[in-house]
């Protein structure tokens, strides 16, 4: 099943150049931060709105050709034609690919916002970096971008549902002051409220001392190939505090946590002593 879906768009010169999906990683702290991160610190304007003019739309020529491949042998030539593909990642394909790169254009499908959890537009024309929110029901303002496209009907998920209205707007940022990710993330979160005992909880575990018995932990790392299989791997010890927070008065006395005192271990993450 699909993940956390968006849609990445770019405006200029009063088209919508590029409309491209992304099936997963959809959220602000996915996709949002990688158009963010190529506005404030990849793009090179001229470069990548030349290559935006080049663009074209997918031929039958070219649906042909992929017809006529292989699963595996066209994905590896269109990766960016896949609609689980890139999501926001094809800004940087675009600027960094070759010129004439054929793309879908999904724009027609704002109206529905079923299809999009998130979707994140770059605007030359008016110089803004704009996100907007899908599973929408409400009707838009006149005033939004999208209020005039086209609602489908009967773009219910379930019985008794309502259709679904255009995305809709959520904020936006000039694209020659673009913000930080911590201040882009801020922004865009959700506001959880939390019981006082919650609340308390939370700030107890905050301000606790830290377990100090020293533990051997193993981290593997490795290379992938372009199916997701680790192709290379090798693994890296560290010594290094426990960390847990002490919550009783034996822990806190102790300097040890529960866990660390009860004699747990693991063969990739386990106890020593000092000078070991």
């Amino acid at each position: 099943m699909p993940g956390t879906q968006s849609l990445t768009a770019v405006f200029y010169k009063g088209e919508y150049r590029i409309a491209h999906p992304g099936l997963w990683d959809g959220y602000p702290e996915g996709h949002g931060l990688t158009a963010l991160e190529f506005i404030r610190d990849q793009m090179d304007y001229d470069k990548f709105t030349d290559k935006l003019m080049k663009l074209r739309e997918l031929s039958d020529a070219d649906r042909a050709r992929i017809a006529e491949m292989m699963e595996d042998d066209w994905r590896r030539q269109y990766p960016h034609l896949t609609q689980d593909g890139d999501g926001s990642e094809i800004l940087s394909v675009v600027q960094d690919g070759e010129d004439g790169l054929p793309l879908n254009n999904w724009i027609d499908s704002v109206g529905d916002s079923s299809y999009w959890q998130w979707a994140y537009v770059i605007d030359f024309d008016k110089g803004t970096f704009e996100v907007y929110r899908g599973f929408n029901h409400e009707k838009l303002d006149p005033s939004e971008r999208f209020a005039n496209a086209k609602v489908e009907e009967g773009s219910r998920r379930y019985p008794g549902d309502r259709d679904y209205q255009p995305i809709k707007f959520v904020t936006s940022w000039r694209l020659d002051a673009p913000p930080t990710n911590e201040k882009f993330l801020l922004e865009l979160s959700e506001p959880v409220e939390l019981s006082s005992a919650a609340v308390e909880w939370l700030e107890r575990m905050r301000s606790a001392p830290r377990c100090t018995q020293l533990r051997r932990t193993r981290s593997t790392h490795g290379i992938f190939d372009d199916k997701g299989e680790m192709t290379t791997s090798w693994f890296e010890w560290k010594t290094r505090a426990c960390g847990n927070p002490l919550m009783s008065e034996v822990e806190r006395t102790t300097g040890i946590c529960g866990s660390c005192a009860s004699g747990w271990s693991d063969p990739a993450n386990y106890p020593i002593k000092e000078g070991e």
